[in-house]
Formats: structure tokens, C-alpha cells, sequence
């Protein structure tokens, strides 16, 4: 392990939970001057406007943008400028260029008559409040996307911790509590009209941590500080989670022990009957930890069972005891053996072609969880505390498996990785990587500009690092878009082989611009990397092209922290570098009429295709 990452693990790890301001400022102090290549570190720019006194929230922002690889740097719009600053095209919200735009906007400040003076407004000054508010924000968030078509993360209102009409708000219209509930949907509804606008749910959060303890008075009303110092640094996570989705920084992968995390007590001690597993306590508060994984599961994160037991014991358990919630066919992997469980999760990263940033280990074991953080620290080593009672409600306040979407894809994750691990078994049996290929019976569907397929192809865009050529992010209101556009067309490929269906795994947006095919995306999942299908779809997409007359295919690769493995693929399909810009961007090009004989499909692959 880097010094660099060693010191960004032990730094992380000395925080308490939440830190205090001396930890804050002493961990940012630690971890600035780390360089990001050797700390594996992601630099993120954001741009915050606000309606009150931001800076004590980025100190937190910045310290937890660190556990989840980025180093953010930021910049503040002035106090309260929220309005102009969109509005402006020479703002410095515009100029400062972020990679993500953040607007924490308090309700109680933008309408402060809804909070301060409800009782003495009738049901008209009402609406035409949340009316001009609704339509002026709207406005201002239209006028930015004209200068920049950068990600908005923001912040939605807060229901009062004691409403102005007390027991009578739910009975009276309007209500207090159903005017700000009323307004989130509209708030909903604009992000959704604008594009690539994302909510943060600061009113849940108050409601998690309790409406009266979220804001402390004296702060307010001394420096315009409304959010309490003890839950700054839940305020930052909120907006963290956020970000960690838009940015593809989402866990995948939850790994689970079995003694005493999945049942109570040892298996090798007590056997299948002994162990703590059914309705009473302790039994039940295992139950219920695996409900909660099984509905993680159901939403796309991959389960891998790392244990230091015996294999067939560990599945015999899976198989036969009767409150068992987890079975077999939930269990992507089963790394059930006696070796060290760092070196047991780094073989199934490298069987699952995942990245171990993508994995979460959960362990109930203080000296497994600091061998982990030792030695796997880009691993999320979760300590579970000593009380069962506790271990759903530990799962559950996990957000680090948010995505901005759920697809059918997602839901099927679980048992598509599964089946990859019985490909790397059948891989392992084949006498070389030809006879595997034909052994595997590749199919491809390719689909142009079929709208079903928008919540994938969006989620593609932003959960897809490695073979990435750009990385850059799409929503579905852009995809759609693009799908929609007379020069544009958006590929999609869905691979199935004898093991079953891998899902949509590939994405091309290809622009038209005259006798000229430019890549904008081409990106394709880590899943299926390996196996001549990236080849096959930009011979697909260079046939095509060819066939509509083009002359040249092009396409610029931008290197980022991750898409490494992009790297030589241009030059490895034969297309000749053009152009390199002073930022290390790379401008490919492929002439299609010289090199037509070179775009042919591999001999093992089929391809069918369908067009809207």
C-alpha cells in the first residue's frame, strides 16, 4: 500500500462518528496535501450558492468527500447571490466551470412568510407565494442550463418541527405541512423539466436526526448558521450521497461474514441446529439483518458470502436450515475457506471484474475489520456493533449503495454476477480463450434509439468508470434527447450466452456530422470486458456507417483516475491518433474506406439488430 493511501485509511479511520470540529480540521489538514494519483483520489470541483452561511458545511464536505475518493475543491457564491448567480451567464457560479452545482436553499429564507407568518396569509397569499417562488426558481434554474449543462444538486425544504396551526394542520386548508410538502413535489417536478438536477432530501434528514435538535438558535441568529454543529456532518453526507451517485462512486457490492454477522454463535462449533437463527432473540436480530440484505439484493447490490469456516458446512446452512432469509441463489460468490479474507475478497474482485472500491465488507470481528482497512482499504470495512439488535439498523443507514435509478438491469444484478462466476469457472476448463469464446454462444442485440431502453443507457453513462472513454455522465432527459435527435443515434447492446442473459451491457451515442461518424460514448460494462464484444461493436458501429456513406469514424479519449483500461483500445482497433490536447484529451480517427475489410465481427459472436 502507498504511503498516500495508507495515511488517507488511518486518517479516515481516527474520526469519531460524527467527528468533532478539531478532528475536522486536523483530518483536512492531514489529507490536502495527498496527491490524487497516489491516494487514489478522484478531484471533483463544486459550486455551492446558498441562502445562508455555507462555510462550516464544506469543511465537512471536504473531510467525508475523502472516504468516498474524491478530493473536492470548492467554490462559494456570495451570501445569498442564489438568484443572480444562476441567472447570470458571467456569474462565477457559470465562470468557476464545477463539475457539480450545489444549492442548498433554505425555504424558511426564499418565503420566509410561509414559516414566520402562515396564520396571517389567506389561502390566496398562499398560492400566489408558492406560486412566484415555484415559477422564479424555475426560471433561474432554465437560465443556468442555457451556460452549462453541469449537475445541480439541490436541496429540498423542510416541514416545520412545530407547525404555525399546532393540532389543526392536518384538518385545515391550507395547511402549513401540506403547502412545504406541496412545494417539494414542485420542486420534483422542475428538476425533472430542467434536467440533470437531483434532489437532496434535507427534509428527511431533519426528520431522522429530529427537527428541533437539526438547527441550533444561537447559531442563526449570530452568524446565519441555521444548522446545528453536531449534524453538520450528517448535512454534508446527505449531500455526499448524493454526489457519490452522479459522480459513478456507488457501491456494488455488499460482502458478508457468517459467524455471529449472518447467525449467532460459531458453525463449527455448534453445527447447522445450534446457531442463533428464527423468531426469538437473539435469532431474530440475525433474521432480520438478512431481510435487509436480501432486499438490497432485490435492488441490484450483489451479495458475496467471505467467511473463515467450512465450505460445505457454510452452505449447507444456505441450503437446508429452515429460517435462513439468504439462500444459495442470492449468493454471488461463496469465499468460504480458511485463508485471510482480504486475500479471499481481492480473488472474487478479480473473478467478478469489479474494482474493490465497489465492495462493502461486513464483519462482526474488531481484528478481521482492521485487517481489511490494512490491508483492502479501498474495501468499506463496516465494524457491526456488539449488540445484534443492532446490525439491521446498521445496514440500513448504509447510503453508500445509492443510485440515481433503479432498472430491471439492477434488479437482475445479483444473478447476472452469479452466472459470471460460473463463466470464469467454465474459462478455467477451456483449453484457450478461442475455444471459450466459441464454447460461450455470444449473442448481441443492438438497439438504435429505442426509448424503452433510456433508464439503462442513462445509468450506463453514470455508473460506468473503467471502459469509459470519456466518462461523461448522461441523464434520461438527455437520453431521450439524443435518441430524438435527426444526427444522433444511441446504441445499445444486450449480450446473452449459454449461461443466460448478461443484460444491456454496451452504450455508443454516434453524432453524424457529414461524411463524418464522431463517438461521443462508447462505453461498455466491466462485467463483460474480455471477450471480443467492445470489438464487435465498433465493427458494427464502423460497417454501419460505411454503409451510409461515411468516410471516417472518430472518436477522443479523456483519461480519468479509473478508465485506464480504455486507454489502448483506439490504437489496439487500429485507428490513428490526430489530435493531443494540452489538457491530455485524445482525438482518434479511423478511415473507414481504407480499412473496410478490417471491420469484422469475431467468427464466435452473432448480432442481431433493431432500430426505432
Amino acid at each position: 500500500m502507498s504511503t498516500a493511501k495508507l495515511t488517507l485509511a488511518t486518517t479516515l479511520h481516527e474520526l469519531s462518528e460524527p467527528p468533532t470540529t478539531i478532528e475536522i480540521a486536523r483530518a483536512s489538514k492531514q489529507l490536502a496535501g495527498l496527491d490524487c494519483n497516489e491516494a487514489g483520489l478522484k478531484p471533483l470541483t463544486i459550486g455551492i450558492a446558498s441562502s445562508f452561511t455555507f462555510d462550516p458545511i464544506i469543511k465537512n464536505l471536504i473531510v467525508r468527500g475523502y472516504s468516498d475518493g474524491l478530493k473536492l475543491e470548492s467554490y462559494l457564491a456570495p451570501y445569498g447571490q442564489y438568484i443572480p448567480e444562476l441567472m447570470s451567464p458571467q456569474s462565477g457560479l457559470v465562470v468557476a466551470k464545477s463539475d457539480v452545482v450545489v444549492l442548498a436553499i433554505r425555504l424558511q429564507d426564499a418565503c420566509p412568510a410561509l414559516y414566520e407568518r402562515f396564520n396571517s396569509q389567506d389561502a390566496a397569499s398562499i398560492e400566489s407565494i408558492c406560486n412566484e417562488w415555484t415559477n422564479t426558481f424555475r426560471q433561474a434554474l432554465k437560465a443556468f442550463r442555457k451556460h452549462s449543462d453541469t449537475p445541480i444538486l439541490c436541496c429540498n425544504y423542510e416541514v416545520p418541527a412545530y407547525p404555525a396551526l399546532g393540532l389543526a394542520d392536518a384538518k385545515c386548508t391550507p395547511s402549513q405541512n401540506e403547502t412545504i410538502a406541496s412545494l417539494n413535489r414542485s420542486l420534483q417536478e422542475t428538476a425533472l423539466q430542467v434536467g440533470n438536477v437531483h434532489i437532496v432530501d434535507i427534509d428527511a434528514l431533519a426528520s431522522r436526526v429530529g427537527r428541533t435538535r437539526m438547527v441550533d438558535p444561537k447559531l442563526w441568529f449570530w452568524g446565519r448558521i441555521p444548522i446545528a454543529s453536531e449534524h453538520q456532518w450528517a448535512y454534508a453526507g446527505e449531500v455526499l450521497r448524493v454526489l457519490r451517485a452522479v459522480s459513478g462512486k456507488s457501491r456494488k457490492v455488499l460482502a458478508l461474514d457468517c459467524d455471529n454477522t449472518l447467525w449467532g454463535g460459531v458453525l463449527g462449533d455448534v453445527g447447522k441446529d445450534g446457531i442463533a437463527l428464527g423468531h426469538d432473540y437473539p435469532g431474530n436480530a440475525f433474521v432480520a439483518l438478512q431481510k435487509r440484505a436480501l432486499d438490497l439484493y432485490h435492488r441490484g447490490v450483489v451479495l458475496v458470502v467471505a467467511s473463515k469456516n467450512e465450505h460445505a458446512a457454510v452452505k449447507d446452512v444456505f441450503e437446508n436450515h429452515p429460517e435462513m432469509v439468504l439462500r444459495p441463489e442470492h449468493i454471488s460468490h461463496f469465499a468460504v475457506n480458511w485463508e485471510p479474507k482480504p486475500q479471499n475478497l481481492q480473488r472474487v474482485a478479480d473473478t467478478l471484474n469489479l474494482n474493490l472500491d465497489s465492495f462493502v465488507f461486513l464483519d462482526d470481528h474488531p481484528v478481521e475489520c482492521a485487517m481489511m482497512r490494512e490491508m483492502l482499504p479501498q474495501v468499506l470495512t463496516v465494524n457491526l456493533p456488539e449488540d445484534p439488535s443492532r446490525f439491521a439498523e446498521t445496514l440500513a443507514r448504509l447510503d453508500c449503495f445509492d443510485q440515481l435509478g433503479i432498472s430491471d438491469e439492477d434488479r437482475r444484478r445479483g444473478e447476472m454476477y452469479r452466472k459470471e462466476a460460473a463463466r470464469a469457472e467454465f474459462k478455467a476448463e477451456s483449453d484457450d480463450l478461442e475455444s471459450f469464446f466459441v464454447g460461450l454462444d455470444m449473442r448481441i442485440n443492438i438497439a438504435c434509439n429505442d426509448e424503452t431502453n433510456v433508464a439503462r443507457a442513462a445509468q450506463l453513462t453514470q455508473r460506468t468508470n473503467q471502459f469509459n472513454m470519456t466518462t461523461r455522465r448522461r441523464t434520461e432527459s438527455e437520453m431521450i434527447d439524443l435518441m430524438r435527435a435527426e444526427d444522433t443515434e444511441v446504441c445499445t447492446i444486450r449480450l446473452t450466452d449459454r449461461f443466460g442473459d448478461n443484460g444491456i451491457v454496451g452504450l455508443a451515442i454516434v453524432r453524424r456530422e457529414g461524411n463524418n461518424a464522431v463517438l461521443d460514448t462508447f462505453l461498455m460494462s466491466c462485467r463483460v470486458l474480455g471477450r471480443s464484444v467492445e470489438n464487435a461493436f465498433l465493427a458494427w458501429i464502423g460497417t454501419q456507417m460505411l454503409q451510409r456513406g461515411g468516410t471516417t469514424l472518430e472518436g477522443r479519449f479523456i483519461e480519468t483516475l479509473k478508465n485506464k483500461p480504455f486507454a489502448g483500445f483506439f490504437e489496439s482497433w487500429g485507428m490513428t491518433l490526430a489530435e493531443k490536447s494540452d489538457d491530455g484529451s485524445q482525438r482518434w480517427v479511423y478511415d473507414l474506406n481504407s480499412a473496410a475489410d478490417a471491420l469484422t465481427i469475431p467468427k464466435w459472436i452473432q448480432i442481431e439488430t433493431q432500430s426505432s
